[in-house]
């Protein structure tokens, strides 16, 4: 209840590190390996989502937050609903950018529209712009191909790109669902080092910790943006300070599936990594979502000369 007893208030979990766009505002496209870490994160969310039998119907860059542990978190269930057995959606609901074609063709549809949304918001993200795919694939029959091209041109991953396109399919029964993205996405992350393009965040870890400029993306791109609801310039100066050093947030990064403490129903422990996936991104197979790793295991890990404080982490 509020102060004066008349309303009722929700305690929400505090996101304290924005939302995904206001990343890419600040320090441009991601990589492909953060880029592969945020859709497993999201596809994870929605097959909770759809797996209960409810759709979002709103996903976008902006209705995805970081919470402090630099996990993604999909919010804004204002428009979601529940499907009845066997029954469609049929309400004209959404941003109009990340609807579906089925959505502006009054059909009903079902929780593939959160599919396509997906396409649209990673496309968005990859590429740092605004576009209306919905509009664009009844105009333009070279679409798809147009937007390979235009992701393949950031420099990521084929088998990424693949999966960003078959999402933004025009049949919402060719569209992958969540589980078959987030299966995907960790194929891709345990394919082995020497053919993979994705780069594991402990290397990352283990280059040069000094200085790097913030309006360069690439040298950025394992930094998460802003606190949410910060009034901060759009770019940092070249001089000043990153709010986080890479090292940190590489290190959150790497952690960021495996928090021993959150709930059952959480859906980012729901579809919690393999061990497999841990080995890939850096950790020992052992350290799976059951085991935090500790202070001394990371030191292990991340090589004799860094300089990260472990324990202002909460490592022990």
């Amino acid at each position: 209840m509020d102060h004066d007893g008349l309303g009722v208030a929700f305690a929400m979990e505090f996101c304290p590190n924005g939302d995904l766009w206001s990343y890419v505002e600040r320090y441009g496209p991601p990589q492909t390996n953060t880029a592969c870490t945020w859709l497993w994160q999201i596809s994870s969310a929605l097959e909770f989502l759809h797996d209960s039998h409810t759709i979002h119907r709103d996903l976008k860059p902006n209705n995805v937050l970081l919470d402090e542990r630099w996990v993604c978190k999909v919010a804004d269930f204002g428009l979601a609903r529940v499907l009845e057995d066997g029954a469609g959606a049929r309400s004209q609901v959404g941003t109009i950018m990340y609807r579906a074609p089925e959505i502006l063709t009054h059909q009903p549809y079902t929780e593939k529209v959160d599919m396509w949304a997906l396409g649209c918001t990673m496309h968005s993200l990859l590429t740092h712009t605004l576009r209306s795919i919905n509009i664009e694939v009844y105009s333009n029959p070279n679409l798809r191909s147009d937007l390979q091209a235009e992701l393949a041109e950031h420099g990521h991953a084929e088998s990424l790109v693949k999966l960003i396109i078959e999402l933004v399919n025009m049949s919402p029964a060719a569209r992958p669902s969540a589980r078959s993205v987030r299966t995907t996405v960790e194929e891709l992350l345990v394919m082995s080092p020497a053919t993979s393009p994705i780069q594991s965040p402990i290397s990352s870890m283990q280059r040069s910790s000094s200085a790097r400029n913030p309006m360069n993306p690439d040298s950025h791109s394992d930094l998460i943006g802003r606190a949410w609801g910060a009034r901060e310039p759009r770019l940092q100066s070249a001089h000043s300070d990153p709010p986080t050093s890479p090292v940190q947030s590489a290190l959150r990064s790497t952690l960021n599936g495996y928090d021993n403490n959150r709930p059952s129903g959480d859906p980012c422990r729901q579809g919690s990594m393999q061990p497999q996936v841990a080995q890939r991104v850096g950790l020992e197979p052992e350290h799976t979502p059951h085991r935090r790793a500790t202070a001394p295991e990371l030191h292990h890990l991340m090589g004799p000369d860094t300089d990260i404080d472990l324990s202002a982490l909460g490592f022990v």
